[in-house]
């Protein structure tokens, strides 16, 4: 057999088919890996139509084209909802609510470039981020304008009984704004990890928002700390594995596609902007995830070090708040939870070095970690 017969993809099409079999019991990960064994393994991938599509190669049959392909589409309820006062009485919900996030998203860094870019807060000069703060500050106002439109509506009679049907479709309760729940299955398979972590996204066409909230609240119980702190390393593991097939490159996932339709803007909580007129790529939207999932575990070992400098403070909370008290009934209960709130940070910091453990050999990761965990464990005990 000569050399160009053995390097047909089927050349051996019997052992081709159980490898295709075998293949299609992988996860994309594997799947990545599996493609740099040698070239036969490559070719009986990419010549399979059901392993391309999970390779996100060809586009997968679900996928249909439409004004806000990403997002489910509206009840007729949610349509029809009416803003029942402040500035925007009586005007359609919905429509206001496109309207500003679609101005916000498009402003946010200026309009599309035909070229990919990667941008940071901290590479922009200081008049155009005066700008996109300006951009964002009145996004915020505008949406707690619609939000104050519908103050005391959740409450009857002094009873909270929740959003009425055509509100609790559209709000969010983790960002706490208006959109529809977001088609995960339009993800490239690396990424629809996304979907089993606390996170929103909204927006609308080929434009998203990405909200990340893998942390309970300050306030929370034990239990919800703990559930958290769960979600962090699973989140790091799957972020791990996105990295190395990024990086690895094989089959050229860097260049493929985040989603099907494609999504050309991708915008962060933290400032960070990523646009390609084209359609981003993963090597293009993992570092923002990097950032995004870091920026958030700092911010949070931090606040939490700051409830211990300052337990005092924070004890006189549970009176001032409605949800703390109903999670705390009585004082003892309250008492209880703030004494064992030293060991439910300290288990944040271990948390935290378990995650850089994990993305260690990940070269863009910056090690969270830069004080030793038994000191830390020291001071926060002497407190």
């Amino acid at each position: 057999m000569s050399q160009r017969e053995q390097r047909e993809p089927y050349a051996f099409p019997e052992i081709a088919e159980i490898l295709i079999e075998i293949f299609l019991c992988l996860v994309v990960p594997d799947l990545v890996q599996a493609t740099g064994v040698c070239r036969y393994w490559r070719s009986c991938i990419s010549g399979s139509k059901p392993l391309a599509q999970r390779m996100f190669k060809h586009p997968p049959k679900h996928i249909v084209d439409g004004e806000n392909p990403h997002f489910e589409p509206l009840i007729r309820e949610s349509g029809d909802a009416v803003i029942l006062r402040s500035d925007y009485e009586d005007q359609n919900l919905w429509s206001l609510v496109r309207k500003f996030e679609d101005e916000f998203l498009t402003r946010l860094r200026g309009d599309m470039n035909t070229n990919s870019m990667i941008l940071d807060t901290t590479l922009e000069d200081e008049q155009s981020c005066t700008s996109d703060e300006n951009t964002i500050n009145q996004y915020d106002e505008r949406m707690s304008d619609i939000r104050s439109g519908f103050r005391g509506v959740r409450i009857q009679n002094d009873i909270p009984v929740g959003w009425p049907v055509g509100l609790r479709e559209l709000h969010c309760d983790l960002c706490d704004r208006w959109h529809t729940n977001f088609l995960f299955q339009n993800l490239h398979p690396l990424l629809r990890f996304l979907e089993d972590i606390t996170l929103c996204i909204r927006g609308h066409g080929s434009q998203v928002m990405i909200k990340l909230a893998i942390v309970s609240s300050n306030l929370a119980p034990r239990t919800c700390f703990e559930h958290s702190r769960s979600e962090a390393v699973n989140f790091a593991h799957h972020l791990r594995r996105l990295c190395l097939a990024v990086g690895a490159g094989g089959e050229g996932v860097a260049t493929d596609s985040v989603a099907q339709p494609r999504i050309t803007k991708f915008v962060t909580e933290y400032g960070l902007v990523g646009q390609n007129e084209y359609g981003l790529t993963l090597a293009e939207v993992t570092p923002l995830l990097l950032r995004i999932f870091r920026n958030h575990l700092v911010e949070w070992r931090w606040e939490l070090f700051s409830i211990m400098m300052n337990r005092d403070k924070v004890s006189r909370l549970r009176s001032a708040r409605i949800d703390t008290a109903a999670t705390y009934p009585t004082t003892k209960d309250w008492d209880d939870h703030m004494r064992a709130f030293p060991l439910i940070a300290l288990d944040w910091v271990m948390t935290v070095a378990m995650v850089d453990l994990i993305m260690a050999d990940v070269t863009t990761w910056e090690s969270i970690t830069t004080q030793d965990v038994g000191e830390i464990r020291e001071c926060w005990i002497s407190l």
